[in-house]
């Protein structure tokens, strides 16, 4: 069971405000959970970022899905596919959701499975 979902378009291939803010949100919550004698799973979906990205972040207690691929359309289409068999499968406790971007996919997909989401807003976006 995969206990907490993040969902980000990029974290660790571009450097900007909202990926330091989401760092400072990821190294929190890592602190956090490594307190615990039974972490919880963590599920990490980054849209933009590749597997060869530098990811300072890297912990045997978080599972990272790179989902960069040479097309946008591409790209979006292979996380809705891999976000959705996840839900479906693992049906974590809680999504969050990284980008307003991303909040109206995942309202689509966690709304009618019942799954508790929560979109982090950051920046002139909001």
């Amino acid at each position: 069971m995969s206990n907490y979902t993040f969902v980000f378009l990029e974290i660790f291939s571009q450097e900007g405000g909202i990926q330091a803010y989401v760092k400072d949100v990821l190294k929190a919550y890592l602190s956090l959970i490594e307190k615990f004698s039974n972490a919880p799973k963590t599920d990490i979906f980054l849209l933009r970022d590749a597997p060869d990205c530098n990811n300072p972040l890297t912990s045997e207690l978080i599972t990272y899905h790179y989902l960069k691929t040479l097309s946008p359309w591409k790209g979006r289409l292979k996380l809705a596919i891999n976000l959705l068999k996840h839900l479906v499968t693992n049906r974590p406790k809680r999504v969050f959701c990284g980008h307003i971007n991303l909040a109206p996919l995942t309202q689509f997909f966690c709304q009618p499975l019942g799954i508790p989401y929560t979109v982090l807003t950051y920046g002139k976006e909001v």
